[in-house]
């Protein structure tokens, strides 16, 4: 063989030498990565109220995983309790969250339509109707929720919640919603006033399922109350409750609810201190705008020597002056005003003006 046959086979052996290892490490895998986790973020918002008889608990949807990645469903929230005797300075019990996970017990689970219905918006609001009657004597009751996800993967417990229950009172009676073109008026009676600290009132656009944050706080013996963030066009279901105390929130069962459709059917004012001054030739009419700040525009009606009234313009003018020209001198005349709106109701005329014409 010759040499450079020899050379060529050395050449050949070290390349595949060379090559393999490097062959062997592309095929080679990396150590299993762990499953991927979907455990919910911890509710750290849970706030709770009586209403009544009944509790009201409320919190951000958990949308996220603890690890900031979107939730890819969620399954259910379980509510748990824990019952214990109040410290006897009125001061909050101090329980650790270990104890809170050992002693408390599960008192509800919101899954499938039940858990749909609790979702107003970016919040989950449940209801728990409270044992009745309540216990004569004091007790402390904790409350906590956590998520479990469609994976079946459960969040830590959220913030706790501290609550002595009150025996329900009276709720207010006789509501009763009142258009106004001020806005929207409530009243109703103050049954159980003897033990009420205020009122709330609550609204929510008719198509909505629950309600928000009061949208007033009223003090003790109001009674009544002018929405005036209103808006024409919307329709609104109104409701109130009484205040029984302040901290914490306990207020009494809603005082009926009252649906409303809040249009604008109210004329506007006539407009202020109308002027006739005679010309040659013509009349110049000239007052001061209406009030009301949707007014958009005026008609001037005039009534000749035995003659009813008639309008001398036929569509609003939207200034504070017109001129009634073509007139027969020597003969008085006879004129009023009148305002109308962006919604095309038309106010009653104002006090009556005369002229004697040029």
């Amino acid at each position: 063989m010759s040499s450079d046959g020899r050379l060529l086979r050395v050449a050949v052996s070290t390349a595949v030498l060379v090559v393999a290892p490097l062959l062997i490490h592309c095929g080679k895998k990396g150590p299993p990565l762990p499953p991927q986790r979907f455990i919910p973020e911890q509710t750290r918002d849970l706030s709770i109220h009586q209403q009544g008889r009944e509790l009201i608990f409320r919190f951000g949807y958990p949308a996220a995983t603890t690890g900031g990645a979107p939730l890819p469903g969620l399954d259910a929230v379980e509510i748990w309790e824990l019952v214990a005797e109040p410290p006897a300075d009125g001061t909050p019990a101090q329980i650790e969250p270990e104890v809170f996970r050992q002693v408390a017990s599960r008192l509800l689970t919101l899954q499938g339509p039940e858990l749909e219905s609790a979702i107003v918006g970016d919040q989950i609001q449940a209801r728990i109707a409270l044992r009745e009657p309540l216990p004569e004597e004091r007790e402390l009751h904790v409350f906590a929720v956590r998520s479990r996800s469609t994976t079946e993967e459960l969040s830590a417990f959220s913030n706790t919640v501290q609550l002595i229950l009150r025996p329900s009172t009276p709720p207010p009676s006789d509501l009763t919603v009142t258009a106004r073109r001020e806005g929207i008026e409530l009243a109703w009676r103050e049954d159980g006033a003897d033990e009420a600290a205020g009122y709330h009132v609550y609204r929510r656009p008719a198509e909505e399922r629950g309600y928000g944050e009061p949208i007033a706080r009223l003090e003790e013996g109001e009674i009544s109350y002018v929405d005036e963030t209103a808006d024409y066009g919307s329709r609104y279901i109104y409701t109130v409750r009484a205040l029984v105390s302040t901290d914490p929130l306990i207020e009494t069962a809603p005082a009926g609810e009252q649906e409303i459709d809040y249009e604008d059917r109210f004329a506007p004012s006539p407009p202020r201190s109308l002027l006739a001054l005679a010309e040659a030739g013509r009349i110049r009419l000239v007052w001061d705008a209406s009030r009301d700040e949707d007014t958009v525009g005026y008609y001037v009606e005039r009534r000749d020597p035995g003659a009813d009234w008639r309008r001398i313009n036929e569509t609003p003018v939207d200034g504070l002056e017109l001129l009634d020209q073509g007139l027969a001198p020597g003969l008085t005349y006879e004129y009023r005003a009148l305002a109308v709106d962006d919604a095309g109701n038309e106010g009653e005329p104002g006090g009556v003006v005369t002229a004697t014409a040029q």
